[in-house]
Order: C-alpha cells, then sequence, then structure tokens
C-alpha cells in the first residue's frame, strides 16, 4: 500500500520523476515508431470505423468506469465510511485522472485529498483505493485467463495459473478479516492507527462482482471495435475480453508510464495480431486508448456536474463523513 503522508507531496523526487518522463518518452517514441511504419494499413483500418461504432465502444467503457467507481464505493462504505454517490464519483474519477501523470500514486493521492475535504477519512480512502486497485489486477488476471485459455484451447498451462491467480481470491472471500490485519500492519510500518474496523465478506463479494463488470464491460468494447475492424469467429468476444484484461494489466503493472501508455497499446498488438492484421492491430490499440482518454474525461466532468446538483458538495461534508467505528458496516 502506497506510503500514507499528513500532506500529500505536490512533487516526488526530481531523479524518479525524471527517470519516469523519459521511460514514458521512450515507450510513446517506440509506439508512434511503430505507427510511422505501418501507417498505409493503420490508415486503411481507421477507414471502417463509423461513429456509431465508437460511440457503442464509448458506452461500454463508461458503463465499466462506473462499475470501477462502486467497487471502489463498497470498499469504503464496508469500511466504515459513508459517502453518497455522487460525491464518490467526484472524487473517484477526478483522482482516476492523475494515472496520466508519471508515477503510479497519484490517484491515491489525489483520492485521499479530496476524501479529506468530503469529511472522510483519508486513511481509509487510500486503503479503498489500494484495496480496489489490487482487487481489480486479480480478477483481471482471472478474467484474462480464463478468456484467452477457452479461446485458444490451452487446458492445463491456463488452469495452472487460473488457480494460482484465483487462491488469493479464495482467501480474501473466506477470510476477509485477515486482508484487514495485513492492512494494519502496513498502516503500522507507515505509523497510522489501525483501520478499527473489517472488511465483510459481503462486501468482498459485492467488490468482486463489480471488478468482474468492468472487465466484462471493457472487453465488450475490445468486441466491438475488433468486429468494427473485421475481425471475427464465434471465440473472438472471450479472446477480446480476456486479451484486453491481460493488456491492461501488463499497463497497469509497469508504474512509471502514465496510464500505462505504450505497454498497454504493445501488449495489445501482441496478443490481437493472431486475429487481425498487424497494422489493424495498431489501429485498434490506438482507438481504444482514445476511447478510454475520453471516457475519463467525460466521467470526471459528468461526476462534477452530479455533485453540483445534488447538493452534495465536498467543502459542506455532504458526504455525511464517517461512520463511528463500531458501528455495523453494510452497502449503501
Amino acid at each position: 500500500m502506497a506510503a500514507i503522508p499528513d500532506d500529500p507531496p505536490l512533487s516526488r523526487s526530481r531523479g524518479r520523476l525524471l527517470l519516469s518522463v523519459a521511460f514514458a518518452c521512450i515507450l510513446v517514441i517506440a509506439v508512434l515508431v511503430a505507427v510511422a511504419r505501418a501507417w498505409h494499413g493503420v490508415g486503411t483500418s481507421l477507414r471502417h470505423l463509423s461513429l456509431a461504432t465508437l460511440a457503442e465502444a464509448e458506452l461500454v467503457v463508461l458503463a465499466g468506469l462506473v462499475a470501477g467507481l462502486l467497487a471502489w464505493r463498497t470498499i469504503l462504505i464496508d469500511l466504515g465510511s459513508e459517502v453518497s454517490v455522487p460525491a464518490a464519483a467526484r472524487i473517484f474519477f477526478t483522482g482516476q485522472l492523475g494515472k496520466y501523470l508519471p508515477g503510479s500514486v497519484w490517484p491515491v493521492l489525489t483520492q485521499m485529498q479530496m476524501g479529506k475535504a468530503a469529511g472522510l477519512d483519508r486513511t481509509r480512502v487510500a486503503v479503498a483505493s489500494t484495496l480496489s486497485l489490487a482487487i481489480s489486477l486479480m480478477t483481471g488476471l482471472l478474467v484474462g485467463l480464463l478468456a484467452v485459455g477457452h479461446a485458444v484451447h490451452d487446458g492445463p498451462r491456463i488452469a495452472a495459473l487460473c488457480i494460482v491467480v484465483i487462491s488469493p481470491l479464495v482467501v480474501l472471500v473466506a477470510r476477509p478479516a485477515l486482508v484487514t490485519q495485513a492492512v494494519d500492519r502496513a498502516l503500522r510500518l507507515v505509523r497510522r492507527p489501525p483501520l478499527g474496523c473489517s472488511l465483510s465478506r459481503r462486501g468482498v463479494v459485492v467488490v468482486l462482482t463489480w471488478s468482474i463488470a468492468v472487465w466484462v464491460c471493457h472487453g465488450a468494447q475490445a468486441w466491438i471495435l475488433l468486429r468494427a475492424f473485421g475481425a471475427s469467429g464465434r471465440a473472438l468476444p472471450l479472446f477480446a475480453t480476456g486479451g484486453f484484461a491481460l493488456a491492461t494489466v501488463v499497463g497497469v503493472l509497469v508504474l512509471v508510464v502514465p496510464a500505462g501508455a505504450g505497454a498497454r497499446e504493445g501488449a495489445l498488438v501482441a496478443l490481437f495480431s493472431t486475429v487481425v492484421a498487424p497494422s489493424t492491430a495498431t489501429a485498434f490499440a490506438l482507438v481504444s486508448r482514445m476511447v478510454f482518454t475520453s471516457a475519463d474525461a467525460i466521467a470526471a466532468a459528468l461526476a462534477s456536474i452530479a455533485v453540483r446538483f445534488s447538493g452534495d458538495d465536498e467543502s459542506d461534508g455532504g458526504t455525511g463523513g464517517d461512520l463511528a467505528t463500531d458501528s455495523p458496516s453494510g452497502l449503501r
């Protein structure tokens, strides 16, 4: 879990920041060179897209972002911090814009600061953000392995990998208190008081359900675009979902790159070049990135508008603050 400073730093180590920027620039340049070399094929592929297809892809991506919001809010409420949907959306979606900066902690730091302004406990916000990301990565790996494994018919090896990935998820559902204990130990290392509450089994199951819904929606986006680019086959929906989930996890794990730029695209091209031409896979990766970037901006803008109309302004403490630590955790 990311360290939880009393005041989130506005700037990081100059050397580390320069390294992150340099690495990101190298990946972006590599992507641009690849696109330039295959531009004829990429341009031809892009002509197959219609505004209706782009709108359809944008809508399912937005649905996936909402599912991610609900997973994050579920953890926060389960930890005892009540927050309305509009206020949670503003904190979550605005914080997510931080992933477009070099480094890996900006979304969490932004959400912590906005949560504090809304009357929420910053530690609980940080824990909710960290846990939701960890669960998202685990479910993404599981969905990716299951879907790709079914599509490529590589049973034994995929089954073994699925067992490795699913084991911590089973522990999470069976003994959520163990996760809380691990979080409390991590908090002690950064000199923070323990949570004083525990995740519930019902809350964990709901979070897992929303996390899987995220990957289904994002996989639907990949299927919609690939189909528009000429890909076909009975296994395409599964392969698109699994491939996109795996590529996204790769992008997230490359921490120094803003929003996984370049890393995710490279993985997408490598995976989907098996069902379409490499130039078409490159076009798909570029369009998908555009769809997700615009969806992040739209979600943040709509969340800010919703907060204003709902009256849940952060400065007014409209989220309802934190629940008492001895109150039963539940899902609102």
